[in-house]
């Protein structure tokens, strides 16, 4: 098992993912702006719009960002099955939590403190979205277990 090519391809996946929900909830659109030097230079620009763009072109802030998520997607998912616990919405919920958490400690440092709260007290929509992460590595495990 390549574990970094697994988490690339759930990176990759949830990338998608979350272009359909900016398609359906942003208008087709997100704009975020992004650190990465060489990416600002190649497109002369400081800012991506994330719906348009596919996960293997992202700027490597946004890149690591995906990757990082699916890694603690990933792990979680092989500790879950490691000790046999059922993959359902509890789980899923859990490793959302983790997945939230995370980012949380990751970015600290530019998160506004209004940003800085609870999994519990996030919107639906907002648990949705690092759900998503635990649910595509459920997705990609069963369908390589099935292989």
């Amino acid at each position: 098992m390549n574990e970094e090519k697994i988490i690339d391809e759930i990176a990759n996946l949830t990338h998608e993912e979350f272009k359909k929900m900016y398609l359906r909830d942003n208008n087709g659109s997100r704009i975020k702006a992004t650190t990465d030097d060489k990416w600002i230079k190649e497109n002369s620009i400081d800012e991506i719009d994330l719906a348009k763009i596919d996960y293997v072109n992202l700027p490597n802030d946004w890149k690591n960002r995906r990757r990082n998520a699916a890694k603690t997607a990933f792990y979680f998912l092989l500790e879950g099955v490691a000790n046999n616990t059922y993959l359902d919405d509890e789980f899923v919920e859990k490793g959302a939590h983790l997945v939230y958490d995370d980012w949380l400690a990751r970015n600290k440092h530019i998160t506004p403190e209004s940003h800085e709260t609870p999994y519990s007290s996030l919107s639906e929509k907002d648990k949705e979205k690092n759900r998503i992460f635990v649910k595509t590595a459920i997705k990609i495990y069963k369908k390589r277990d099935t292989q």
